[in-house]
C-alpha cells in the first residue's frame, strides 16, 4: 500500500514528536490529583506538541494549517499557496491526558479545494493506547499497510459499547448490549472498533473538527449511514457540533431500531 506523500511527512512527524506525549504521560502519572498541577502540565505539554508538529511543518507542507486548541476554537495558518486544507487536532480528550488515563488521540485531515469543492484526501487517526496509526483514503483503510475490513458480528447481547455518559442517557442501549464502558475518546474508540474489539461508539455533541478526519474510516468499514456532504475545512468549525453513532455493518440496522 503507497501512502499519500503528505500522509507519509505526517507519520514521521507524529513517530518523532508524540514522544512528549509518552515522557509527560509519565511523569502525570506521579503529580498528585486535585490540585490542578495536572491539568496544567497536560496543557503546557499539548502546547508544545503543537507547537513542535507545526515547526515540522512549516518548510514541508504547501497550504493552510487549522489546528484546534484545548480552547475550542480553530486557528488558522498559512503555510503554503497550493489549495490544501489540514486539519490537525492534537489531542481529544484533554481530561483523560491529565488524569493519567491513556484514552486520547490525535487526528489529521487533509481536503483538496477542486472547482466543485473540498475532497477529502486522506486522514490519519493515531491513538495513544494501541500506539497504531490508521490511513484512510477513498481506497479503503489501512493500519501498518494492511488493509482493514468491516466487522461482521451478530451477536448484538454480546457486544461490548463504547459511550459517553450523555449519550446513555439519550439512547435505550442498556437493553441491547450487555456491557458498557465510558471512553470519552473517540479515536481510541474508533480504533477498537475498526479491529473488531468494540461494536459501537456513541457520543453527544462532539465538536465537528474531531469527527471529520474519521469519516473517511466509517465510510470504508461501512459502520455509518449517514449520507451528508463533505465539511469543507474552515475556522468555523470551532463552533459546530454534532451528535455520533457508529456500529458495526451487522448491527447498524439493530440500533436503528433502538434509536428511532
Amino acid at each position: 500500500m503507497i501512502y499519500h506523500p503528505i500522509a507519509n511527512l505526517l507519520i514521521e512527524i507524529l513517530d518523532q514528536k508524540i514522544i512528549r506525549y509518552t515522557k509527560d504521560f509519565y511523569e502525570i502519572s506521579f503529580i498528585q490529583s486535585g490540585t490542578g498541577a495536572p491539568e496544567r502540565f497536560a496543557s503546557v505539554s499539548v502546547s508544545t506538541f503543537v507547537k513542535s508538529v507545526k515547526q515540522a511543518l512549516f518548510k514541508k507542507f504547501n497550504g493552510t494549517l487549522y489546528t484546534s486548541t484545548l480552547l475550542n476554537t480553530i486557528e488558522e495558518e498559512k503555510f503554503g499557496e497550493r489549495n490544501l486544507m489540514l486539519l490537525f487536532n492534537p489531542i481529544d480528550c484533554h481530561t483523560n491526558f491529565s488524569r493519567g488515563i491513556p484514552s486520547f488521540g490525535v487526528s489529521f485531515l487533509l481536503q483538496e479545494i477542486t472547482p466543485k469543492g473540498a475532497t477529502d484526501v486522506f486522514s490519519l487517526i493515531y491513538s495513544f493506547q494501541t500506539q497504531d496509526t490508521i490511513y484512510s483514503d477513498t481506497f479503503g483503510s489501512y493500519i501498518k499497510g494492511r488493509p482493514l475490513k468491516p466487522v461482521m458480528r451478530k451477536t448484538p447481547k454480546l457486544c461490548l459499547i463504547a459511550c459517553n455518559t450523555n449519550a446513555l442517557h439519550n439512547v435505550s442501549l442498556l437493553e441491547k448490549f450487555k456491557q458498557v464502558q465510558i471512553s470519552n475518546s473517540i479515536i481510541n474508540d474508533i480504533h477498537l472498533i475498526a479491529k473488531g474489539k468494540i461494536d459501537a461508539i456513541c457520543f453527544d455533541k462532539l465538536p465537528l473538527s474531531q469527527i471529520l478526519p474519521l469519516n473517511l474510516l466509517a465510510k470504508s468499514l461501512r459502520i455509518n449511514e449517514d449520507s451528508k456532504g463533505i465539511h469543507e475545512i474552515s475556522k468555523n468549525l470551532s463552533s459546530q457540533t454534532v451528535n455520533v453513532v457508529l456500529v458495526n455493518k451487522s448491527l447498524l440496522e439493530e440500533l436503528n431500531k433502538i434509536t428511532n
